[in-house]
C-alpha cells in the first residue's frame, strides 16, 4: 500500500469500506433471489407437460385408471426427469465463455492467476437480472421461453455467485475502497498504472480489487483494460461520501 496518502483519502475509507460492504450484501441479495426464484421456475416445462397428459390420459382413457393424483405427479416425474437436465445443459452450453471463467478460478486456482489477463478484468461483471434475456431464443419459438426462464436464472447466477464468495475472501478491501476514493475525483476515469502508482502498487492485489469492483458493477472498463471508471451505480451508492 502506499503510505504516502492525503488524510482525506485515509478518513474516507471506513466510510467507502461501510458504503461497499452494503454494496456486496445487495449484489449477493440479488443472487440469492435469482436462485431462490429459478429453482421452481425450472419446473414449468415438467409441471405444464405433465399436466397436459395427466388430462389427455382423463379424455383419451389410455389406460392408466385408479389414483389420479399419483398418475399427474408420475407425468411430473418423467418430464422433470427428461426436461430439466436438457434445458439445463442447454443454458450451461450457450454461456459456456463467460462460466469457463468463472469455474476455472472456482476449483484451485487463485483470484492473481485468474486477473493476469487484461481480458479477464473486461469479460467478469456482474450480470443481474440480464439472466431473464431471452434474445438468444427466436422469436418463433416463443413458448420455449417460459420453459428456459428458470434455468437461465440458475445456471447464470450460481457461478456469479460462487466467484463473488470468493472474491470477499479474496479481495484487500481496503485497497477497493482507495481505488473507489481515486476514481471518484476523475470524471473521465484513470489509467490502471496510475492506480498502480498512487494507490496499490502489488499489482495482484490491485487487479484482484479491480475485477471485484467489476463484479459488483461498481467499475467499467475499455477494451484492453487499461482505463477504468465509475459506473453510475457506483457514484449513487458513493453520493454524499467520497463525490464532489
Amino acid at each position: 500500500m502506499n503510505d504516502n496518502e492525503p488524510i482525506s483519502v485515509h478518513s474516507a475509507v471506513p466510510t467507502v469500506l461501510s458504503a461497499l460492504k452494503q454494496r456486496h450484501q445487495a449484489v449477493r441479495g440479488q443472487l440469492l433471489i435469482l436462485l431462490g426464484a429459478g429453482l421452481p421456475l425450472s419446473l414449468i416445462g415438467p409441471l405444464l407437460f405433465g399436466t397436459l397428459f395427466y388430462f389427455a390420459n382423463k379424455v383419451l382413457a389410455w389406460g392408466y385408471h385408479g389414483w389420479p393424483q399419483l398418475w399427474w405427479i408420475v407425468f411430473v416425474l418423467l418430464f422433470g426427469a427428461v426436461m430439466v437436465p436438457l434445458l439445463y445443459l442447454r443454458e450451461k452450453n450457450n454461456i459456456a465463455p463467460e462460466a469457463e471463467l468463472i469455474r476455472t478460478d472456482n476449483e484451485g486456482k487463485t483470484i492473481t492467476s485468474v486477473s493476469q489477463s487484461a481480458t479477464d478484468l473486461t469479460s467478469m461483471g456482474f450480470m443481474g437480472m440480464q439472466v431473464g434475456d431471452m434474445d438468444d431464443i427466436p422469436a418463433d419459438k416463443w413458448f420455449v421461453r417460459p420453459l428456459l426462464l428458470g434455468p437461465k436464472m440458475v445456471v447464470r447466477a450460481w457461478p456469479q455467485k460462487k466467484l463473488l464468495d470468493h472474491l470477499a475472501g479474496a479481495v484487500d478491501h481496503i485497497t477497493a475502497a482507495k481505488v473507489l476514493i481515486q476514481l471518484s475525483g476523475s470524471s473521465r476515469g484513470v489509467a490502471v498504472s496510475d492506480l498502480a502508482t498512487g494507490v496499490e502498487q502489488d499489482t495482484a492485489r490491485l487487479q484482484t480489487a479491480l475485477i471485484y469492483l467489476r463484479q459488483l458493477s461498481w467499475l467499467d472498463t475499455n477494451s484492453d483494460a487499461t482505463r477504468v471508471w465509475l459506473t453510475s451505480d457506483a457514484k449513487d451508492g458513493l453520493a454524499g461520501i467520497v463525490m464532489s
